[in-house]
């Protein structure tokens, strides 16, 4: 109970301060932190700058900050468009499954692409008599998941026509929790509509130019900064985060308003209590990779939960795995190799035989070598 009525006594300080904030301080903040960062999705240029600006303001300080740097996954979407009567029409990728990005099988084809509206018994009518094997198949956003079963009539993929009054739910029927590929991107309501048009009697021949998304790992970085507090409560800590990056169904259109919003008053926080420091010690964090299912929050908590001990421990391991990295080093960058010299070969078979001991243990060279043969 007491740590309840601690927090409830936190938000009450906290309010003042956010009242405080006028509406032109909140578009100078938002310009100067989400200016061109809008979207922040994991991995992307955006996401990077912005973890800059706020590494950059917690270290200009002076107050005790840095990062939490750590591998996240990424979503690379790929450029890709559709010709449909001499126009070029762009679609965007849609959140990957669980292990695919939902690629069409080929980079360049020729299709047929068809209007299926929700996919209602009225819209499965119209079809009628239209061939659905190896289309590309045009529906409405609003279709709950009824899209779903025309991947067993053979259609390539599915491009949505965006709603902007579509809701959460309808978001999430458009998730993938499987490991089947099944293509499906997003296009623009204007667009979509001129496409409909063309598409929703009987369908119109399409050229498809799909560069494919990608799954891969990237670093990422966490900024915190610690305020130290001032007066009797300054022993106990409090923590403050807002998520960096941005998500949504559709990646490349994350624009994270809400995220932004929660970190730009993060950052108000920061400069208003800088001035004026708060009863209690506060650590502020702009958590990275919210949107992975909280990785950012996780390495978080272990770094400050984590028993020292431990941590000790796995230093230990990765300052081993380092000094055997460098002393390897040492030898390997005696090859030239560019273009093999007799002085190369010479090496190779001294290495046959080498041993090393300045780590602390007997090392054979040649190791590597013969791993990677």
């Amino acid at each position: 109970m007491r740590h309840i009525f601690t927090v409830l006594a936190i938000f009450a300080a906290l309010l003042p301060l956010l009242a405080a904030v006028t509406p032109e301080d909140c578009n100078a903040s938002w310009s100067a932190l989400l200016g061109g960062g809008e979207t922040r999705i994991v991995g992307s240029k955006q996401n990077e700058e912005t973890a800059s600006k706020i590494e950059a303001e917690f270290k200009a300080s002076g107050l005790p900050s840095g990062s939490i740097t750590f591998n996240a996954p990424a979503f690379r979407p790929g450029r890709t468009s559709i010709t449909a009567n001499g126009k070029e029409y762009r679609i965007y990728p849609m959140a990957p499954g669980i292990f695919r990005p939902g690629n069409f099988s080929d980079r360049h084809f020729s299709c047929r692409l068809a209007y299926a509206g929700v996919g209602s018994q009225a819209d499965l009518g119209a079809l009628n008599g239209v061939e659905l094997d190896g289309a590309v198949l045009l529906m409405e956003f609003d279709c709950e998941q009824e899209w779903l079963s025309f991947f067993r009539l053979g259609v390539r993929g599915i491009i949505f026509i965006e709603n902007p009054q579509s809701g959460n739910r309808e978001a999430k029927d458009k998730l993938v929790n499987t490991e089947v590929n099944l293509p499906r991107f997003m296009v623009s309501a204007s667009d979509g509509a001129d496409l409909r048009r063309l598409a929703e009697k009987g369908g119109i021949g399409i050229e498809v130019d799909a560069e494919p998304s990608r799954l891969e790992n990237v670093k990422v970085r966490s900024p915190w900064v610690i305020i130290p507090g001032q007066g009797p409560l300054s022993n106990e800590a409090v923590l403050i985060t807002a998520a960096l990056d941005s998500n949504c169904i559709v990646p490349e259109l994350a624009h994270g308003a809400q995220g932004g919003a929660n970190l730009m008053l993060l950052m108000e926080t920061f400069r208003r209590f800088t001035k004026n420091p708060p009863a209690r010690t506060t650590v502020l964090c702009a958590v990275n990779a919210h949107t992975s299912n909280y990785l950012g929050e996780r390495h978080l908590a272990w770094n400050l939960l984590m028993p020292r001990s431990d941590v000790e421990k796995m230093l230990d391991i990765v300052g081993n795995d380092l000094r055997i990295d460098e002393m390897l080093l040492s030898h390997y960058t005696k090859f030239n190799l560019n273009p093999p010299t007799r002085e190369d070969s010479e090496l190779i078979v001294r290495l046959r035989n080498l041993m090393d001991s300045t780590t602390g243990k007997n090392y054979t060279v040649k190791e590597p070598i013969v791993d990677m043969a």
